[in-house]
């Protein structure tokens, strides 16, 4: 593959797995806003599963297209680059969980705030 052309295609894949987690980021900080999902004494418990049942398939995808776009750079054998997007996809997805997690509580504290 031409480098022009796999740069492209590696832009391309960094930048729809920046968008697809940070929208899945978006529904987060929703559903944290909608309902404590941790404690489940404030707002809509149900309405906040809704958002982070609709932010799932935006995590999968994220982490997917890093993942790929991991395993594409460099000339490497192809179990290196096996290894190389299966780490970056456990990497970038226990990162995504524990920065959900944080959003979540960011969105939980101004708009449910007693």
């Amino acid at each position: 593959m031409r480098l022009a052309k796999r740069t492209g295609i590696l832009t391309s894949l960094w930048i729809l797995s920046a968008v697809c987690l940070c929208a899945d980021l978006v529904f987060a900080y929703k559903a944290g806003c909608t309902g404590d999902l941790k404690g489940g004494a404030a707002g809509d418990i149900q309405k906040a599963l809704t958002y982070e049942s609709l932010g799932l398939p935006f995590l999968l995808l994220g982490v997917l297209f890093a993942s790929s776009a991991a395993s594409m750079i460099g000339n490497f054998r192809p179990a290196f680059r096996i290894l190389q997007g299966s780490a970056t996809f456990i990497v970038v997805l226990i990162l995504t969980l524990f920065a959900g997690m944080q959003i979540e509580i960011w969105g939980n504290q101004p708009c449910l705030a007693f």
